[in-house]
């Protein structure tokens, strides 16, 4: 009797474990985190406390939330924002940090980080010198994330994480990550005073480039950009290529629809004959945007510039959709980036003493400062009476 009371017992116990959570931890309450569910059903959780350390939990179907992990620290910086990119069975994790703990005005982020978790584990944090966010292969087996320039962190679920330099691209390339994983890069390259552009493929993980397409030559700023990208289907992006479709049309723009690469089955360009190199207006940061003047016979003369160095000018005839090739009317005094190009709205002057095409230059040193604080040096007046002789005086 003992014996059986002693089995059903311990039939007893082990059919009340039958069901019963593995875990059971609480979720970590906090003000900066968020929270995802995988394609598996599995819960990821994601918390910071104290804005500098980052926590990860668990939680699979009929389970409870499994204790918290810590998977990164900071000492001298705070998040204020963490960002979860997810695909398939794998999380990005993304948290922005500042050097500021309190965030009193528009500060803008000093770097992101990436921790990726895929099967109850997390990698160690990559640490990006910019703002980036992780690209996922469309399953979630391969990611790639922005560390410095050229070098990126890949990973891949058979294979871990590593870092990845690609061969020849610039640092200000552009990328967007395929289906399969792989890359497809946009490079600018110097070629004397011009640029082109070049469409590279790069397999997952790999570091050697293929060269696919490249564009014809083209006037271009300091470093040959390549920003920004924009789709046939409206869709635009000033960081990064969003997702191709097996049928693509990418477009590269300085500012205007003027290098086409389409895909279709293999890569092929397309190069607007004499475009307007259009130049978005960066408040002095990077560029000085295109402003427009009336010439009297009804041409319009565009001038602006990519690397706030040379101004270059085009001219468009009455009923005409062709632009001049872009010419240079003004480079910057030696040691100088120019900031302000005005047209003759923002003078309070007589029209009729304002020749037809007539700009006002500001030019200083190139000290970070924003647009409002910074103070020019040197000005300029530019005056032409047909877009294309110029004439350039100085002002005190």
């Amino acid at each position: 009797m003992t014996r059986m009371l002693l089995l059903l017992s311990v039939v007893l116990v082990l059919l009340g474990g039958c069901g019963a959570a593995e875990h059971d931890a609480e979720a970590m309450e906090t003000e900066v985190g968020d929270q995802v569910t995988l394609a598996d059903g599995t819960d990821v959780r994601v918390s910071s406390p104290d804005r500098q350390e980052i926590w990860v939990q668990f939680r699979e179907e009929g389970d409870g939330w499994t204790e918290p992990e810590k998977v990164y620290e900071e000492s001298n910086r705070w998040t204020h924002e963490v960002e979860l990119e997810q695909a398939g069975d794998t999380v990005a994790i993304n948290p922005n940090y500042w050097r500021e703990n309190e965030l009193i005005d528009d500060f803008a982020p000093d770097g992101t980080v990436q921790i990726i978790c895929h099967d109850g584990s997390c990698t160690d944090a990559v640490v990006s010198t910019s703002l980036a966010t992780t690209q996922f292969s469309e399953d979630g087996t391969a990611a790639w994330f922005d560390v410095d320039g050229p070098t990126l962190a890949f990973w891949g679920a058979g294979d871990g994480q590593r870092s990845v330099t690609l061969e020849g691209v610039a640092p200000n390339f552009e990328y967007d990550i395929q289906e399969d994983g792989s890359l497809v890069a946009l490079t600018g390259r110097r070629l004397g005073e011009n640029c082109e552009i070049a469409l590279l493929t790069v397999a997952p993980g790999e570091t050697t480039t293929e060269e696919v397409a490249v564009s014809a030559e083209y006037p271009g700023g300091r470093g040959c950009p390549v920003d920004p990208v924009y789709f046939e289907e409206g869709e635009i992006t000033t960081t990064n290529l969003t997702t191709l479709t097996d049928v693509d049309r990418l477009e590269w723009l300085d500012e205007s629809n003027l290098i086409t690469f389409t895909r279709d089955g293999e890569w092929t360009v397309e190069q607007e004959e004499n475009p307007l190199y259009e130049v978005t207006d960066t408040l002095g940061q990077r560029t000085l945007g295109t402003i427009r003047l009336p010439l009297p016979d009804g041409s319009i003369v565009a001038i602006g510039s990519v690397d706030r160095i040379r101004i270059t000018a085009q001219v468009v005839r009455p009923l005409s959709d062709e632009w001049s090739p872009p010419a240079e009317i003004f480079t910057a005094p030696k040691g100088t980036v120019c900031r302000i190009l005005r047209d003759p709205n923002w003078l309070d002057a007589d029209a009729a003493v304002i020749p037809p095409a007539f700009a006002v230059v500001r030019c200083g040193e190139d000290d970070g400062s924003p647009l409002r604080r910074w103070r020019h040096t040197q000005g300029f007046t530019l005056t032409s009476t047909d877009g294309y002789e110029w004439s350039v005086r100085s002002e005190p």
